[in-house]
């Protein structure tokens, strides 16, 4: 484009914009400003920025030059100002997230998976294309089985190259651990290689779907299995991935050490059992608090306790405070620690100790204490910890903040020390416990209990 192709320059228009076949100019005083290819939005924002920075046109010039509102002229800038120019490049519109594939294409990967035994998401690929004429990328077929508990090593044999699993080392473990590996005597299925074995085992040439409705289904509720069954149908739930965690709660115990202390058979037509799921459930799937539990589907989140819908949030809360009436969360608690002793779930030997402030927001008068980090007094209690040498917390104390870790150090170590005799551990082995604790115990009244009443005790 030629300067005789600017057209005829106007004294009293000090900001032009010249739209070209090739390119878009920006026109000040006669000079070109700048320039960039049509259809770029971002640089059509950034020379509306800039023109404004640098004083070359007020906002309502601006807007009728480059034929926008003035208002949108102030939202760039603000954008601006706050964000900076990551703020002007257009976004890519459509869902926020990543998910577009439709219901039924969903349920068609998971029945390829449970009722069909393909492995690999490469397999998984080429069977829909050959059984199902559906064209699918490989990053939705790992989205699917990894919201479905199902992306994980050994449960799907065939892996691509470059899939998640291969960007970690898989010797060292990992925050979950499900441990679920079976063999000829065990109820696991399809989370390891020798869960797929097993499965296979019970009748050669079998579906693993199969294999699992034999032996590895006792665990799961009559409403489980009917969904489990309904896959082959093409159902879809969002929570149904929570039915991996059933094996695992049946082995540890989950349900029975509950019992055990909370006496509550029934409330509102719910056992405690399926109430005690329905919470363990909402932090499973990251529901913050009671209200956003509220976005839950019953009828989808009801499968996981083997129920037509699950409970609402207020018989939930109602449950609660017939809970925190009975005056018993220590022993729940204590109640546990022997669990996760007997079962492995923690280690016996070292136990590291530490006090965190938890802030309260409640309706109820509570002293004040001291916020460490935030370095401020507010309403609130300490939270006493103990974890093994893995860091896998076993035992803990909800306390006022009038007390202080000093306070609780002794107690923790006694407390420790009697759950570990009733887990059945021997008593020269109980008291090989090394304790460790941060500065804010060091005291030599500490030190004087234990070289003085702790010993022998």
């Amino acid at each position: 484009m030629s300067r005789s192709d600017l057209g005829e320059w106007k004294e009293d228009q000090s900001v032009r914009v010249i739209e070209g076949d090739d390119r878009t100019h920006v026109i000040v005083k006669g000079q070109i400003y700048m320039s960039w290819e049509p259809g770029d939005e971002g640089a059509r924002r950034l020379a509306i920025v800039q023109l404004y920075e640098n004083g070359m046109g007020t906002q309502e010039q601006l807007a009728e030059a480059f034929g926008v509102h003035v208002n949108t002229v102030q939202k760039y800038l603000t954008g601006f100002a706050l964000e900076g120019s990551g703020t002007l490049v257009s976004q890519r519109r459509g869902p926020r997230s990543g998910w577009k594939l439709k219901p039924h294409v969903r349920s068609k990967i998971l029945a390829i998976v449970f009722l069909e035994g393909v492995e690999g998401v490469k397999a998984i690929q080429a069977r829909l294309r050959e059984g199902w004429h559906e064209d699918i990328s490989l990053p939705s077929i790992r989205q699917v089985l990894g919201e479905n508990g199902l992306l994980h090593e050994g449960c799907l044999h065939g892996r691509s190259e470059g899939d998640h699993g291969d960007l970690f080392d898989r010797d060292e473990g990992g925050q979950l651990d499900l441990d679920l590996d079976c063999d000829e005597n065990s109820d696991g299925w399809f989370l390891s290689d020798a869960a797929w074995g097993c499965a296979e085992k019970e009748k050669p040439g079998m579906p693993i779907a199969a294999g699992i409705s034999l032996r590895a289904r006792s665990g799961y509720s009559s409403a489980q299995r009917v969904y489990i069954d309904r896959l082959e149908q093409g159902d879809y739930n969002a929570y149904a991935g929570g039915l991996l965690f059933a094996p695992l709660l049946e082995q540890n115990e989950f349900l029975p050490t509950l019992k055990r202390v909370i006496d509550i058979p029934t409330h509102e037509g719910y056992s405690l059992e399926e109430l005690c799921l329905t919470l363990l459930y909402a932090d499973v799937f990251g529901f913050r608090s009671m209200e956003d539990f509220k976005r839950a589907y019953p009828e989808e989140f009801g499968v996981l306790i083997g129920r037509a819908q699950s409970p609402s949030v207020f018989t939930l809360r109602r449950f609660l405070h017939k809970v925190r009436e009975l005056d018993k969360s220590e022993a729940l608690i204590d109640e546990f620690a022997v669990s996760y002793l007997k079962h492995g779930l923690a280690e016996w030997g070292v136990m590291y100790i530490d006090g965190h402030f938890l802030p309260y927001h409640g309706i109820y008068p509570i002293k004040k204490g001291w916020h460490g980090v935030r370095q401020v007094p507010m309403k609130g209690s300490y939270n006493f910890l103990a974890v093994d040498e893995g860091f896998r917390p076993w035992l803990f104390l909800i306390r006022s903040s009038s007390e202080d870790l000093l306070q609780k150090i002794p107690e923790l170590i006694e407390k420790a020390k009697q759950l570990g005799r009733a887990a059945g551990l021997s008593r020269e082995v109980v008291e090989r416990l090394i304790v460790l604790f941060d500065r804010e115990g060091y005291s030599a009244e500490l030190y004087r209990y234990f070289e003085g009443k702790d010993e022998g005790a």
